[in-house]
């Protein structure tokens, strides 16, 4: 290994040589009492053609985070009941959180570009499960998206941020060049366009990891910038080496976690209102 790239796994948060990433490589003023990185890729549970790995949340973080969320998620499910001017879509969320689809894709490039990793999460009774799906070849694309058609059938609504615009468009067209027949689309709750109408001109923008930041008290240390995602994917087709590829599935999963609780921070903001007392008639 030379020293460049032994530089750069290290600002990753590898430690060279093992393919691990050091946990505590997060800064956090907030919730999560850790998130340590992905400790060795476990969880396969499909090797044939794609790989597929399903882990619980807990894994990455906590159980006590997975137990904060789901009832955090309650918590929100009575704002429903109470609150006649919630959003539709985040109704549909906390009324039903079981039948939600977090999605979040890695792609070569822009728009029209292969998804060669398809991250999906998903409340599952008293867990969180975190299924991500990797395409180790550019051959693979269609198991990926075959796989995609399956997820999407199964699914009561979707949760993503930007993915109105980004990841199902992506995904739909990857499913057309495949010949891959796309079930119905269910609801679409893009957490993006609620943040903005809820914190615009709140914080300096609204960027995914911005409101990371502000909202869930978690800031990233050594996360691999976006831009540098879909050279990581080619070296490792070229190569076989996973160890860069790790960083990709810590990005791609901590993406995930941050949906949930920026959908859950939308519903406190609801209960905040709520409780906002109303001034006294004149």
């Amino acid at each position: 290994m030379d020293d460049k790239l032994r530089q750069r796994l290290s600002e990753l948060g590898f430690e060279p040589g093992d393919g691990r990433i050091r946990s505590g490589s997060i800064e956090r003023h907030g919730s999560l009492e850790k998130l340590g990185g992905i400790e060795e890729l476990g969880g396969v549970v499909r090797n044939d053609g794609i790989l597929v790995l399903d882990r619980s949340v807990s894994d990455l973080t906590s159980r006590q985070d997975v137990e904060r969320v789901l009832r955090e998620l309650k918590l929100a499910a009575e704002i429903v009941e109470t609150h006649e001017n919630t959003a539709t879509e985040l109704n549909a969320l906390f009324e039903n959180p079981e039948g939600a689809l977090f999605i979040d894709t890695e792609t070569t490039g822009l728009a029209g570009s292969m998804v060669f990793l398809l991250g999906a999460m998903r409340i599952a009774g008293d867990d969180i499960r975190l299924v991500q799906v990797l395409a180790r070849d550019y051959a693979e694309e269609g198991e990926l998206a075959a796989l995609w058609s399956e997820m999407l059938g199964g699914s009561d609504m979707l949760v993503s941020f930007n993915g109105k615009s980004f990841d199902v468009p992506v995904l739909r067209d990857r499913m057309n060049l495949h010949r891959i027949k796309s079930p119905p689309e269910p609801p679409h709750l893009d957490l993006l366009h609620h943040s903005r109408r809820r914190w615009k001109g709140e914080f300096p923008d609204c960027r995914l990891q911005t409101l990371e930041w502000h909202i869930c008290g978690r800031r990233r240390v050594g996360d691999i910038p976006g831009e540098e995602i879909p050279a990581v994917y080619h070296h490792y087709v070229r190569t076989g080496e996973i160890n860069d590829m790790l960083s990709v599935f810590h990005h791609n999963a901590l993406d995930l976690i941050t949906l949930a609780e920026i959908a859950i921070a939308l519903g406190r903001a609801v209960r905040r209102f709520e409780r906002t007392p109303t001034a006294p008639d004149s």
